[in-house]
């Protein structure tokens, strides 16, 4: 569909007011990939970031001992995996959003209204965080839109804190161990396994209880992607979803950069190094320092 400037003007208002695309589109009698498109093309004015989380229920086996056993399918009396809750928030927002199973959904183990929210949600991203998302939350919403005969999902790159922290030191990478190491929040406390038990049997004060658990590890996760952004070497450049022509740090989009009096050197260039005034990170010039001409009367190793 195309856009007047005064409804991409409107469009561009309402997103910044915190409304989604499917809201944005009702009011505008247009449709959702309709406002994404016009979105993605006039209001390049920083990245779009999904922080979100999941919480699945998880298989029920059946086994003569306790400790040290390998499961195998003739154990498992009740496959997992279905979702209970998500929760989710748009970085730099403060509200925290989350959906979380009805007790007839849980017993049913339709999980279907969730799938379908975090998928209108990754429509909508230009990247997410998760902590351990590569390996657990995005892969497991793309088999559960397999499960719920869905259309693929839109592909979302995934900003991972937990390979982000891998990538240095910790004693241990698990999310609230980082919290306490970082004293950056405060994880609630469960009931241990009892309370998935209990979700899964369609208890409506453990679902409440874990909507509320879950919302809170969205809130650490987004103080901890805070903290380790800056140190993140792989991330996506934010640079990329401006169109003001400044310069933007590459890993929080800030144009307060300052150079280091440093320069960063390849085998045969030198660039000049920034550091970002407000995150820390540092990068470089994409223009070498040294001339072609000196490049050209460089040695390379021959074997």
């Amino acid at each position: 569909m195309h856009y007047t400037n005064e409804q991409l003007a409107l469009i561009v208002h309402l997103r910044n007011q915190g409304m989604s695309s499917r809201e944005i589109a009702e009011q505008i009698g247009g449709s959702k990939s309709g406002v994404n498109d016009a979105l993605s093309r006039f209001n390049k004015s920083g990245p779009r970031i999904l922080m979100f989380d999941l919480e699945n229920a998880p298989s029920i086996a059946c086994a003569f001992q306790r400790f040290n056993i390998n499961l195998t399918p003739a154990h498992i009396v009740q496959e997992g995996g279905w979702l209970l809750s998500a929760s989710w928030k748009w970085l730099g927002k403060d509200k925290i959003d989350g959906v979380v199973l009805t007790p007839t959904e849980a017993l049913e183990q339709n999980d279907l209204r969730i799938v379908q929210t975090m998928t209108e949600l990754f429509e909508e991203a230009d990247f997410v965080v998760a902590h351990n998302g590569k390996r657990f939350d995005v892969p497991l919403l793309r088999a559960r839109t397999v499960k719920n005969r869905m259309r693929p999902m839109k592909t979302v790159r995934c900003i991972d804190t937990l390979v982000v922290a891998k990538s240095m030191k910790f004693e241990s990478n698990k999310l609230d161990s980082l919290r306490n190491y970082l004293d950056i929040g405060r994880k609630i406390e469960t009931t241990g396994i009892g309370l998935w038990m209990k979700c899964m049997n369609g208890n409506k004060q453990a679902l409440a209880k874990m909507l509320e658990y879950n919302k809170q590890d969205v809130s650490l996760l987004e103080e901890l992607y805070l903290e380790l952004r800056p140190f993140d070497r792989t991330g996506p450049n934010y640079g990329q979803y401006y169109n003001d022509g400044k310069m933007h740090c590459p890993a929080c989009g800030g144009t307060d950069l300052v150079s280091t009096g440093n320069k960063v050197y390849t085998n045969v260039s030198q660039f000049e190094e920034l550091a970002c005034v407000d995150c820390g990170h540092r990068s470089r010039m994409r223009g070498s320092v040294n001339s072609k001409e000196q490049r050209s009367n460089l040695l390379m190793r021959a074997g």
